[in-house]
């Protein structure tokens, strides 16, 4: 039986997933408080291997899990274009096939931001959040030609047309 439409076929093993990854995810503070471990507020800001790349972690794999199990062909960190020349692959943090279109495959970025960082102090919480949106713009800006850009309460769908160099965007390619 489907789980109030949803199309979660087991809602205790995803409950499961969840709960796993949410405690691998905490486990590092786990061991600092338990162990007292030295632990600087640097730790919590970090954005190369801190705690909000920990909690980034943590919503990609629980996002994956549950898109799995109503999505096909979910895949993690799907290459997007591969690197060449002096311009670093890009990579996406999801892409499941069937989201918004049928046989189509669609890329997810999760971006977690501590809105309470000290870089961030100057700026209001809609600042930082508009500026993160601008940065994964331009991000994706040299591989995605935009249609249209829709607001939602929860972070903006880019809607648009690859390049040739990504092809249709169908499953299974």
């Amino acid at each position: 039986m489907r789980s109030g439409g949803l199309g979660i076929h087991f809602p205790t093993e995803s409950a499961a997933l969840s709960y796993s990854t949410s405690r691998s995810a905490t486990q590092v503070l786990t061991d600092a408080i338990k162990f007292k471990a030295p632990f600087t507020p640097y730790d919590h800001i970090c954005q190369k291997g801190g705690l909000v790349t920990l909690r980034h972690n943590e919503v990609r794999d629980l996002l994956r899990d549950i898109s799995s199990l109503a999505w096909n062909q979910v895949v993690k960190e799907p290459v997007i274009r591969e690197s060449h020349g002096n311009s670093e692959a890009l990579i996406g943090d999801i892409s499941a096939c069937g989201i918004w279109q049928s046989q189509a495959t669609a890329v997810l970025d999760v971006t977690v931001i501590d809105s309470d960082a000290p870089s961030y102090c100057h700026m209001s919480p809609k600042t930082v959040l508009k500026s993160a949106e601008t940065a994964k713009k331009n991000k994706y800006s040299c591989t995605w030609q935009p249609r249209a850009f829709e607001k939602g309460d929860n972070g903006f769908l880019i809607k648009g047309d690859q390049d040739e160099q990504l092809g249709d965007g169908r499953c299974g390619q």
